[in-house]
């Protein structure tokens, strides 16, 4: 509280102060008339006039700096320049609270003795106090000091002789703190300069969340036009991809009604056909599965396997494969001593990520070798590799190239070819197995893809049993086979397979008279089951049939092959599930073991 005392007596004023200085007044000001007060007050008037202009300019000036900053640190930059024009801002700092690390993210820091850091951890720090209590903190060395030794804080860094700091409030929150700190001077700070930051610090907040908005707003366009471009992409080299076999196969097969060619030229035909309708089915079959994978509908089939078969069977199939260019040698680089160790894991799908690792390694590669093995490490994991010396990624590249539609190469004037899926499903496959894929790849000289899986131990009850035997020269005289399959060429096809085990075939078009036909045939022996048909579906017909004939099998023979369909098919009664497109061994395999 100010004292004012007017007049020129001095003894009496000498006499004033001396009272009110002893009941603890010291602030008094004295003016010798009335005049002189009102020229004080008014010069006082026209600076705080002055100042509240200043603080209005800043928050104008922080306001629209959201628009023409570049990014967060320049609006950073921005801020600490606007608040030295208030008060000694040369030791200041922002810290955005992260509570799933419980630290403080420094974006904006400038401090004459410590070293910039981009996170400290909250602890029991002075900003950690701040922020708890919400409430703004003007505090000298002695009350630091005083907190410390009372436990409320802990002392960190270089001590401040005067500390002031405000809570960043949002509409439901508190987001952080914003604090300025003086080493020398305890009296940098006064109680105007706490309220006049408290002010500001509303401000400051609007416009770090408007620009963290207005960036992430930028980001995801930026995304989504990058996402349009690669599905345009993708779309453009799927057509490519697609028509290609297609042109062959219907080619072709158009060319096989000519009455003049030879039987060479007629098996050749045959034999393009079969390889470009396995190019197709393949394209086809990798859609369906990114599907598959990024909707979670892909299960493991956990087993045990000789991981050394495994690699010599790859060894054996690449070093057939048409697409390995002459000059490029493949052979296994590592592999375990024990010719015997089993690995407990889906086989299936580690084969399926290994050979688009080691066919992609082919293709890219024009000269050199392609490598591939694997290796123990302390017993907690296993390691794969599949490297070659072929055209190696762009480092550019490399960040994402197991994204959806994403290839080294996404020119329409790219050398390789292929859909851009292969390794989006490596890295589905191996995320879930639990693993790791790890990159190394140098453009011109080649690439090193390494997986890391945990080495999983199996129960008793998953070990594998004795697979069964299969004979060979099926002889099926006597036997009676029901095709449930509401498409001809489907039929047809069976006929053909089957036709050598000279077994009996009855074909039905619908599920109502499969049922009818088993309640009234006895000497069924099998059953192929389609699952969409006219009438009832397959899964109704294989519950009625086998309510009346619980022993007879029935195979589920069907063209939906997502994950779930064969759970499905097991699940209405049926024996054992076929997706189409289906082999012939398949097919046999299936006859053997439920007919012999």
């Amino acid at each position: 509280m100010k004292i004012i005392l007017i007049g020129d007596e001095s003894n009496e004023q000498e006499k004033v102060i001396s009272a009110l200085k002893s009941v603890g007044l010291h602030s008094i000001q004295i003016y010798q008339d009335e005049k002189q007060l009102l020229t004080d007050a008014c010069s006082e008037c026209d600076v705080a006039t002055r100042r509240g202009e200043l603080v209005q300019q800043v928050i104008v000036n922080i306001a629209n700096a959201v628009g023409f900053a570049k990014d967060l640190n320049d609006l950073y930059r921005v801020i600490n320049e606007e608040l030295n024009r208030l008060i000694d801002a040369t030791n200041l700092f922002i810290g955005i609270y992260d509570p799933v690390n419980d630290q403080f993210q420094l974006p904006l820091q400038h401090d004459q003795l410590e070293e910039s850091i981009s996170v400290i951890p909250a602890g029991k720090t002075l900003s950690r106090y701040l922020f708890t209590t919400n409430q703004p903190l003007l505090l000298k060395y002695e009350d630091i000091e005083r907190m410390a030794a009372e436990g409320l804080i802990e002392r960190k860094g270089v001590p401040a002789q005067t500390w002031m700091g405000v809570p960043l409030r949002s509409e439901s929150s508190i987001i952080g703190v914003l604090v300025v700190q003086n080493y020398e001077n305890k009296d940098a700070f006064t109680i105007e300069d706490l309220e006049l930051l408290k002010f500001v610090s509303n401000q400051i907040r609007i416009s770090i969340e408007r620009k963290k908005s207005e960036l992430e707003l930028i980001e995801a366009k930026e995304k989504a036009i990058q996402s349009d471009k690669l599905k345009t992409s993708f779309l453009t080299n799927m057509s490519h991809e697609v028509r290609t076999p297609m042109n062959a196969i219907i080619g072709f097969s158009t060319l096989l009604d000519d009455p003049d060619i030879s039987r060479e030229e007629s098996a050749e035909y045959v034999s393009l056909i079969s390889s470009n309708a396995s190019i197709l089915l393949n394209i086809i079959d990798n859609v369906i599965e990114v599907a598959m994978l990024e909707s979670g509908e892909v299960v493991l089939d956990r087993k045990q396997f000789g991981v050394n078969q495994l690699f010599v069977d790859l060894l054996d199939e690449f070093e057939k494969s048409e697409d390995r260019h002459p000059d490029v040698s493949i052979n296994i680089c590592a592999a375990g001593s024990d010719e015997e160790y089993m690995l407990y894991n889906d086989s299936n799908r580690l084969m399926q990520l290994l050979k688009i690792l080691i066919g992609n390694a082919l293709k890219f590669t024009e000269k050199g070798s392609v490598e591939f093995g694997y290796k123990l490490i302390e017993d907690k994991y296993i390691e794969f590799i599949v490297k070659d010396t072929g055209v190696g990624i762009p480092a550019s590249q490399q960040v994402n190239v197991f994204e959806r539609f994403r290839q080294a190469d996404d020119s329409l004037t790219r050398k390789f070819g292929g859909t851009g899926l292969g390794l989006t499903i490596v890295k589905h496959l191996v995320d879930l197995m639990e693993g790791q894929i790890m990159l190394e790849s140098e453009e011109g000289k080649g690439s090193l893809f390494r997986i890391l899986l945990p080495l999983v131990q199996p129960t008793p009850e998953t070990l594998p049993g004795i697979p069964p035997k299969r004979k060979a020269g099926l002889d099926l005289s006597g036997k009676h086979i029901l095709v449930v399959e509401d498409v001809e060429s489907n039929y047809q096809y069976l006929v053909a397979v089957l036709k050598s085990t000279k077994v009996n075939i009855h074909w039905i078009t619908d599920g109502n008279a499969a049922v009818d036909f088993c309640q009234n045939y006895s000497d069924v022996d099998m059953i192929f089951m389609d699952i969409n048909l006219p009438g009832i579906d397959g899964y109704e017909a294989t519950r009625l049939i086998k309510a009346v004939k619980p022993d007879l099998p029935i195979i589920a023979l069907t063209a939906y092959a997502m994950s779930g369909e064969k759970e499905r098919s097991l699940e209405a009664g049926c024996d054992e599930y076929l997706s189409k497109p289906v082999s012939p061994r398949d097919l046999l395999n299936v006859v053997n073991r439920f007919l012999i």
